[in-house]
């Protein structure tokens, strides 16, 4: 039978054949008819081998880079045969060639035996030669578009791999700061440098076959630096690499400082849209990743962990740090680490969604940062959660606070805390954090710890500390809207109180709310009853008395919760929303309360706060009273109220709520 061949050779025009007449189809030798497929042109391409170990002279990687340097072709690669099996180490006495020729590929993985580990060893030969030598710094300095570097082994220089005004390099398969098994710390001082780079692509996502993770670590500065001449766009992307740990992922061997450090390079990407792209960056003696420009965006990592999620190999500072600028910090697991598992600097803001900030891979046990799960310094902003699917984070475990906002905001980017699990886990299950779930230092911060929406109600429980406290008083009585609102959460089984202002236990009330302090020291509703009753229609519903007492003349949304137990500072903590009223004090700062609520509560109680709808300030949760009968009869108190979990596991980014029985 006549097996038709297709052909693709740019420099044969379509349509003619190989040996015959243009365009008659003749068969070829072996009776096979050949046919010429059109094709896109490709440019000629030229290779050189490097095929020993010396320094230079024929054959060495050194002359190879010259040779291919002086290349006239579009495409330049250079490959490897080294007679023998095993590493083959090349230590050079001087600087290698700059690589300056567009399209040019340095492939190691072409080395007879390769599988997944470096064969092609590169280090100096005098290591105190590079130090005494500013020429000699690097293990291959790249100064050109589309350079690939793949398959190396490069330690003992300053700076292992660095690419300068090197847009759309390539860089896989490399061991940068290890011996070549991966295992054991042979530093440079840079593992990787991006300078004035666009475009590059370090690491990828593991394919069969592919070799594409890099491992950065070992070296005495950071695994990776991305930095740019006048701070301006890179866009680099950096996803599936081990940074900080072993080949395995399961062992820590550390780079001196930050696993990556962002600087003067915007629109970078750490990671990708699904955990294939997961970069594990855990061990680092510094932060696992710290930026300080515009447009970083840190997704589905493993930061703090080994590369199953479930152990925790601490970077010693935080797992990520923006320092500067702007980031979105969404999707990755920030675990384990040896300070804030997120930390926003001065002047920074930070999107966080969607993370375990605490916890495992799974969500479900507690794997805590020795810090606060998040921390927010003064005058810096961050929305922590959100409203949509998916950007609830599960913050729990932690040795400090679950969140804290430590300042002052900065004025165009208050922080929100919203839709989150902290205290528990993402089964709703307790984990707590050490100290406060929600700490706010500055009652200035401008801070909303849940909007009034159900998307935006945190579920605040299991804490140590208190559920929210806010610790310190408006700078300005007169400045508006600058305080902290708490609305509409979910917050009880809290060790101390389930808002506190003051950090100081429960604020008695004052006459027309004169004192000053943490959130105005805002004066609580009193409750006085709690009844049956029928709403319209005949449904159960509870009525609720009371009163409250401010200041004169101003506007208060009262909100209302159900709880099965009291705290025991007779105070309420808050487990359930049952509704809300606007209202308005007269000019003695009174207004009686009498609300209507939905539902059957006997036996339950009910607790309530109020927030100046102009300065924004909540008060601390109200006596609570119990839900009985107007005559006082016995009622049997209802069962205490528990969160159900819907979903048995809870993977990032799959909407979690909690109802109540």
């Amino acid at each position: 039978m006549e097996r038709p061949i297709t052909v693709k050779k740019p420099w044969i025009q379509t349509g003619q054949s190989l040996g015959g007449t243009p365009g008659a189809g003749r068969a070829a030798e072996g009776g096979a008819s050949c046919v010429v497929e059109p094709m896109e042109p490709r440019a000629l391409m030229s290779a050189a081998t490097v095929t020993n170990t010396s320094d230079a002279g024929p054959g060495s990687l050194r002359q190879a880079l010259l040779d291919a340097n002086a290349s006239t072709d579009a495409r330049v690669d250079v490959r490897f045969n080294i007679p023998g099996a095993g590493v083959h180490t090349i230590r050079v006495t001087s600087a290698l060639p700059t690589l300056t020729h567009a399209n040019f590929t340095v492939d190691a993985s072409t080395q007879p035996g390769y599988v997944d580990h470096p064969l092609i060893e590169l280090a100096p030969d005098d290591p105190a030669a590079v130090a005494d030598d500013d020429s000699f710094f690097s293990g291959l300095y790249v100064n050109a578009a589309d350079a690939s570097v793949i398959g190396l082994n490069v330690h003992g220089f300053d700076i292992g791999l660095y690419f300068d005004h090197a847009d759309g390099a390539r860089v896989f398969g490399n061991f940068i700061g290890t011996d070549p098994t991966g295992t054991m710390p042979m530093p440079n001082g840079t593992g990787v440098r991006l300078s004035t780079t666009r475009h590059a692509l370090v690491g990828d996502i593991p394919a069969p076959g592919v070799v594409t993770r890099n491992v950065f670590s070992g070296n005495s500065g950071f695994g990776i630096s991305i930095g740019h001449d006048d701070n301006g766009p890179g866009e680099n992307v950096i996803r599936g690499n081990f940074i900080g740990t072993d080949a395995s992922g399961a062992v820590a061997v550390p780079n001196g400082d930050d696993g990556i450090n962002i600087f003067y390079s915007t629109g970078n990407v750490v990671g990708g849209d699904t955990r294939a792209a997961a970069n594990i960056i855990s061990g680092n003696k510094g932060n696992g990743v710290k930026t300080g420009v515009a447009g970083t965006v840190i997704r589905n990592n493993l930061i703090g962990t080994d590369v199953g999620g479930a152990k925790a190999l601490a970077n010693s500072g935080r797992g990520v740090a923006v320092d500067d600028g702007d980031a979105t910090v969404d999707d990755n697991v920030i675990s384990g680490n040896g300070d804030d598992g997120v930390y926003v600097e001065l002047h920074a803001y930070a999107r966080i969604r969607g993370n375990f900030i605490g916890t495992d891979i799974t969500g479900l046990k507690g794997l805590g940062n020795r810090g606060s799960g998040v921390s927010a310094s003064s005058f810096s902003g961050s929305d922590i959660g959100g409203t949509a699917p998916g950007d609830r984070n599960v913050i729990a475990a932690n040795r400090d606070s679950g969140v804290e906002i430590a300042g002052p905001s900065y004025h165009n980017f208050p922080p929100s805390v919203l839709g989150n699990y902290i205290g528990v886990n993402a089964a709703g299950r307790p984990l707590g954090n050490s100290l406060d779930g929600v700490a706010v230092w500055s009652s200035r911060s401008n801070t909303t710890v849940g909007d009034g929406t159900a998307a935006g109600a945190n579920v605040i429980a299991h804490n140590k500390g208190n559920g929210v406290a806010v610790y310190d008083g408006l700078f300005d009585p007169d400045e508006v809207r600058f305080a902290t609102r708490i609305l509409r959460n979910s917050i009880y089984a809290n060790h101390k109180l389930g808002i506190d202002l003051g950090g100081d236990g429960v604020t008695a009330n004052d006459a027309l709310d004169r004192d000053a302090g943490a959130n105005d020291l805002t004066n609580a509703p009193v409750l006085r009853t709690a009844e049956p009753t029928t709403a319209s229609g005949g449904a159960a519903a509870t009525r609720v008395r009371g009163k409250l007492q401010a200041r004169a003349n101003k506007t208060y949304l009262v909100q209302f919760f159900t709880t099965g137990t009291a705290d025991p500072s007779g105070r309420g903590e808050g487990g359930a929303f049952l509704g809300e009223r606007t209202v308005t004090t007269n000019a003695n700062g009174y207004v009686a309360l009498s609300v209507r609520l939905p539902g059957a509560l006997a036996g339950k109680f009910v607790t309530a706060t109020a927030t100046h709808t102009t300065r924004g300030a909540t008060s601390e949760f109200s006596t609570a009273v119990r839900v009985v009968p107007a005559s006082g009869a016995a009622v049997a108190p209802a069962a205490a109220p528990k969160f159900r979990t819907l979903f048995a596991t809870a993977p990032i980014n799959r909407e979690r709520e909690g109802v109540l029985d």
